[in-house]
């Protein structure tokens, strides 16, 4: 139980110092607008939507770099509710570095830390999709799409993950714009 209520202490220490952040006087924004990613760069932070099968904290990092590209970075809180868990928390993490294609405007492109797995990334107006492919352990074809929707300082996102072209899980979420790309930081 001290492992895992650690790792709670942890996030919520994070969480304070991302506040922390959201209080600086912010950078100016025009130059992220001109982009495409400009209204996903930030820090977003939300839990699953009521109706899901399993309740999240839910938060992700999108940052742009000097070359055209961004990275995501983004996590989940689960509490366990077996009875044998005792309250446990499972934590999960990811990231990608996604570059410009050389072969497709809009179209993002991600060396992934997986063998054989690809992921890119589309921007449709307000609509940023990642997609994720790779193999299972037992052989599927897996593919993991995250569609985040932005409108202003609130984020929608739709989680699927299919397994040989079904549907094996889908969880929807309201995310919060915590501070925008290029706040200033102490």
């Amino acid at each position: 139980m001290t492992f895992r209520m650690g790792r709670v202490l942890n996030r919520l220490s994070a969480i304070v110092f991302v506040l922390g952040l959201a209080v600086t006087p912010m950078a100016p924004a025009a130059a992220q607008s001109e982009t495409p990613l400009g209204p996903f760069l930030g820090y977003w932070y939300g839990t699953t939507d009521p109706g899901n099968d399993e309740v999240r904290d839910i938060s992700v990092l999108i940052r742009g770099d000097d070359v055209g590209g961004f990275r995501v970075d983004w996590d989940n809180y689960t509490v366990i509710d077996e009875p044998a868990s005792d309250g446990a928390v499972e934590f999960r993490e990811n990231e990608l570095v996604f570059q410009p294609s050389v072969q497709e405007d809009g179209l993002w492109q991600s060396q992934t830390a997986t063998a054989g797995a690809q992921a890119w990334a589309v921007i449709d107006d307000n609509v940023m999709t990642v997609t994720i492919e790779a193999t299972d352990p037992a052989g599927r074809a897996e593919r993991q799409v995250y569609r985040r929707t932005v409108s202003g300082t609130q984020m929608q996102l739709l989680y699927q993950r299919l397994l040989d072209g079904e549907v094996n899980r889908e969880l929807s979420g309201s995310l919060t714009l915590v501070y925008e790309e290029g706040a200033a930081t102490r």
